[in-house]
């Protein structure tokens, strides 16, 4: 039997803002903050590595229920203080489900999807969002309209490989996830 049944992935960002002394004196309340909330949520072998204007974190729970991560993110979000925002993935090991949360500005906001077996996804099953707690609509990204000069000499040079349209993808992903 399994010890650590959940994984958390952590990444909090500091604004561009902050001067180098107060990006690592944030950094360092956050890390203290960090390691005294996922102590008392029961979490073990928390990392923490810094990247840029970013804190990475990553442990293992052995039991973490839906309550355990809203009094995480409410723990989290009501000390985080401005300039400072945070995202975390909770993932169980068994893969059936993964919850996403979004925390600055003083407020947070979850979701939770739950993750299709192989057999389910390959007959055409997808990932279904949980709808127990309403969330904000996702944000559609534009797609820039080319400049009608550049666009006039790409098309006088080569014909160019067809490239991957980032954004219409991003359409799909969200229109499969916000279907019943």
């Amino acid at each position: 039997m399994a010890q650590y049944r959940h994984v958390m992935f952590g990444h909090v960002l500091y604004e561009d803002g902050f001067s180098y002394q107060e990006l690592l004196d944030a950094e360092e309340r956050i890390r203290a903050l960090l390691q005294e909330a996922l102590s008392l949520c029961g979490a073990s072998h928390v990392d923490f590595d810094s990247e840029a204007d970013a804190t990475l974190v990553e442990c293992v729970f052995p039991d973490l229920d839906r309550e355990l991560a809203r009094d995480f993110c409410e723990t989290i979000v009501r000390r985080l203080g401005s300039g400072v925002s945070a995202r975390f993935l909770f993932l169980d090991r068994e893969l059936s489900s993964l919850r996403c949360c979004f925390l600055g500005r003083g407020k947070w906001e979850e979701q939770a999807f739950s993750i299709p077996g192989p057999k389910e996804a390959l007959s055409g099953r997808l990932i279904q969002r949980d709808r127990s707690q309403p969330s904000r609509a996702a944000r559609m990204l534009e797609t820039p309209e080319p400049e009608p000069e550049k666009h006039a000499r790409a098309s006088r040079a080569a014909p160019a490989r067809e490239e991957f349209d980032h954004a219409a993808a991003l359409r799909s992903m969200l229109d499969m996830l916000n279907r019943r």
